[in-house]
């Protein structure tokens, strides 16, 4: 039996946050930076492929929070978990990759409302409307 969308969608990001998690128990923080990046790039991909009017808003919604997010980094100060040296470990990495990580759509509203310094509320509504689209 075929897999729909959703479940080779599902299957694929299984397969980066595994990637992710095994580059970061190494400490390759790189790495794991960059098989984000190019999952995502990925992702938008195929939802141009399909879908293009859909694809081109992704596109530029990505764009914008990236960008936001890049304007402000110099300015940010890291998670740290507790007992994080100076020098983070693979497991601090864990940590905070673990904390940031998250399927519920309003965890992730959350932590990019306080990335890019927009309200809650907002971040969240367009995170849904993102999923019905």
């Amino acid at each position: 039996m075929a897999l729909g969308l959703t479940d080779r969608a599902e299957r694929r990001a299984a397969e980066v946050h595994a990637a992710i998690r095994g580059a970061l128990s190494e400490a390759a923080s790189k790495q794991a930076f960059s098989t984000a990046i190019s999952a995502l790039q990925s992702e938008c991909k195929k939802v141009r492929e399909r879908r293009p009017a859909a694809g081109a808003l992704i596109d530029a919604e990505v764009a914008g929070t990236i960008a936001a997010l890049a304007a402000s980094i110099h300015a940010r100060r890291p998670r740290k978990p507790e007992g994080c040296p100076r020098v983070p470990g693979p497991e601090h990495l864990l940590a905070v990759f673990d904390s940031a990580y998250s399927p519920d759509m309003n965890a992730i509203a959350a932590h990019i409302s306080a990335l890019i310094g927009v309200d809650h509320a907002s971040v969240a509504a367009v995170l849904t409307a993102y999923q019905e689209i």
